[in-house]
């Protein structure tokens, strides 16, 4: 026969399973706007009958029906969700990255919502053209040369802008780093704190211990761990003892307590380098934030060499303005030829532009010349007679250089092509592609996040049904404590009075 009291002793763990069961789905609902919370659920066993094995077995049915134990608050999560995600927000800040420096550049060399180059061209070509046709030579010299100063000044204007962008993005680069780093370093923390707490379960119950932990310092590194996906591809191992074990690349970033920072190299070329700040090795990204800053700072296209990238970033666009700024110099300082000069069979050119004093021009340091400068005549000065009759041989011939084909750094096209070839070509191709697959991996990530909040999200509905299932089964097991409390009153008060 078995103890009446194990009866109680079995209500009264259902109702402390219930209990927790019903604190748990009151938790859930109360966190449903909480940042980065997991739905916990409790889970549940029947104890087992114990009993001892003797050479005379007893019959263990008496010790049936001990009641339920709660194992543990474990945490709806799916992994396999959880690494997709993580793989997709990677990819997907890489893109958007990528296009936002994009769009900084397109704002610097925009030929459609401001007057750029192309505008500027034009006014030098009419500019030119009125003077060869004009008989008031000094006034249209004057607009000529203020046409030419004013290509000159959107050149240096791009440059410095082009230049403040990269500037930009790395200290950009360098404030995402110092982001990476600390969250490397609170994950450290946290896998230590997580496995303080795992290692205090396991000396209650060993068997439970990996399975059951803090669930609030796993949601906090849990969405460390998102936030740091977005940085770089990432792979997330569990560890026995309850920290992970978080890959960059395939090289290890944090295990347990022990994490390796990150390092930015800035070197003399402008070119930058992430590094790792223990060894000086390179990191090693395929994807993520971090990696397509780099691209963006060091892409120089097909002429890159040493640390610089084959993407086209900011030094590729950089290299197209200088290659139209070098263009319109060596053209033009070689169109009019000076009178009388003293050079013997060599023919001597009017310097219209200058380097300002720099061995190699570029859009940055492209000016106009002193002589042309101090002297808006210079450029017909020596195409008037005596009687004040002006040659437009050579004005016309300047006018020719706007349809001739030039060679921009392996690009064959006149001025106003090239400029429409770098802005709808090369510039407009980028963003719209950059667009496409931002969009793609956008609408993916979203999908995948998506379900995994179907699977992690708190849902009203279901913590609604839960509540009522929770609170019935209180109630049934309330109603079974009174049925032994019955039947504890007849066993004591009613058994054995009658025949005193």
């Amino acid at each position: 026969m078995s103890s009446t009291f194990l009866g109680i002793e079995a209500a009264k763990r259902g109702l402390n399973a219930n209990q927790v069961a019903l604190n748990i789905t009151g938790n859930n609902v109360a966190n449903i706007s909480s940042e980065g919370y997991t739905r916990q659920r409790v889970d549940t066993v029947s104890l087992a009958i114990s009993g001892q094995s003797s050479r005379y077995a007893l019959n263990q049915a008496s010790l049936a029906g001990q009641g339920v134990t709660v194992r543990g608050i474990s945490q709806i999560r799916d992994a396999f969700i959880d690494r997709r995600y993580r793989d997709e927000v990677s990819e997907q800040e890489y893109y958007q990255k990528s296009l936002d420096v994009m769009y900084d550049i397109e704002s610097v060399l925009d030929e459609y919502n401001m007057s750029g180059l192309k505008g500027a061209l034009s006014d030098l070509y009419t500019a030119l053209s009125d003077l060869s046709m004009n008989a008031d030579q000094t006034v249209n010299a004057n607009i000529v040369l203020t046409a030419a100063k004013d290509i000159t000044a959107i050149l240096n204007n791009f440059s410095t802008k082009l230049n403040i962008v990269r500037s930009q993005q790395v200290e950009n680069l360098a404030t995402d780093i110092n982001d990476v780093n600390t969250i490397l370093k609170r994950i450290s923390d946290l896998n230590y704190a997580i496995n303080q707490e795992v290692f205090t379960n396991s000396i209650n119950n060993a068997a439970t211990a990996s399975a059951y932990g803090p669930n609030e310092l796993i949601d906090e590194r849990s969405m460390l761990i998102d936030k740091l996906a977005a940085f770089a591809n990432i792979s997330v191992e569990q560890n026995p003892n309850g920290s992970v074990h978080i890959k960059l690349n395939g090289k290890t970033a944090v295990n347990g307590t022990e994490y390796h920072p990150l390092n930015l190299v800035r070197h003399d070329d402008e070119s930058v380098s992430v590094m790792w700040l223990g060894t000086g090795e390179t990191v090693s990204l395929k994807t993520g934030s971090l990696v397509a800053s780099v691209a963006m700072i060091n892409g120089r296209g097909p002429e890159a060499t040493g640390r610089e990238r084959y993407d086209k970033g900011i030094p590729y666009f950089i290299d197209v303005i200088d290659s139209f700024a070098e263009n319109l110099m060596v053209e033009l300082n070689n169109v009019i030829p000076v009178k009388n000069a003293s050079t013997e069979g060599l023919t001597e050119y009017k310097m219209l532009f200058s380097a300002g004093g720099a061995e190699k021009v570029n859009a940055g340091n492209i000016i106009i010349s002193d002589e042309w400068r101090n002297n808006p005549a210079f450029i017909i000065d020596d195409s008037v007679d005596a009687d004040g009759n002006f040659d437009n041989t050579y004005i016309i011939s300047a006018l020719a250089l706007f349809d001739k084909t030039l060679n921009f750094r392996g690009v064959e096209a006149t001025f106003e092509e090239y400029v429409n070839y770098y802005n709808t070509t090369e510039l407009g191709q980028l963003v719209t592609f950059l667009e496409g697959r931002l969009e793609t991996s956008s609408s993916i990530s979203n999908m995948l996040l998506d379900q995994r909040d179907s699977v992690s999200a708190v849902s009203l509905d279901e913590e609604g049904a839960n509540l009522i299932q929770y609170q019935k089964a209180y109630n049934a097991i309330a109603r079974v404590m009174t049925a032994f409390d019955e039947m504890l009153d007849i066993l004591i008060n009613r058994v054995g009075v009658v025949g005193r």
